[in-house]
C-alpha cells in the first residue's frame, strides 16, 4: 500500500536526514522532470501521439511537456487521477486494479509489467494511431 512505502520512506530518511532526502510521489521534483523531457526531446522521432499508464500522472505530465503538440493520452492504473495529475492528456481507466495482471492475450507484443505498463497496451491498440508513441516504463 502506498501509505506503508512513504511510511517507511519517511522513516529512512528520518535515520540519516543529511544524507537523505524523500523525492515526492511520482518523482514530481523540478529536476526528474527536467531529465525526461530533455531525454524525449532527443528521441529520434517526434510523435503526434502517445500513450502512458498512470499512478501519479508524472509521467504523462512530463512528456507533455516534451512533446507539446502530440495528442497525449493515459491510462490510469492505480489511484484515481486529479485533474492537475492530467494536464491536457485524455484520460482512460483500465477496469484491472492495481496489483492485478492483465490477461496474457491483452498484453503488449515486448517485454512489460503486466501488473502495470501492459494495462495500457490493449488502450492504444483500440484508440490509438497507428504511429503512436507507447512509454513503457519497465521490465
Amino acid at each position: 500500500m502506498l501509505s506503508v512505502t512513504l511510511k517507511r520512506a519517511r522513516d529512512y530518511v528520518s535515520e540519516k536526514p543529511l544524507s537523505r532526502c524523500e523525492l515526492p510521489f511520482g518523482l514530481a521534483h523540478p529536476s526528474v522532470i527536467g531529465s525526461l523531457i530533455k531525454v524525449a526531446r532527443n528521441l529520434p522521432i517526434k510523435p503526434k501521439e502517445f500513450w502512458t499508464v498512470a499512478s501519479s500522472g508524472q509521467l504523462n505530465l512530463g512528456l507533455q511537456l516534451a512533446f507539446p503538440d502530440a495528442q497525449a493520452n493515459m491510462v490510469q492504473v492505480g489511484r484515481k487521477l486529479k485533474e492537475k495529475d492530467i494536464g491536457r492528456a485524455k484520460l482512460y481507466i483500465s477496469e484491472y486494479k492495481f496489483d492485478q495482471e492483465v490477461k496474457e492475450w491483452f498484453r503488449p507484443p515486448f517485454p512489460s509489467v503486466p501488473s502495470y505498463d501492459a494495462k495500457g497496451w490493449r488502450f492504444m491498440e483500440l484508440y490509438g494511431n497507428e504511429d503512436a508513441l507507447f512509454w513503457n516504463v519497465g521490465k
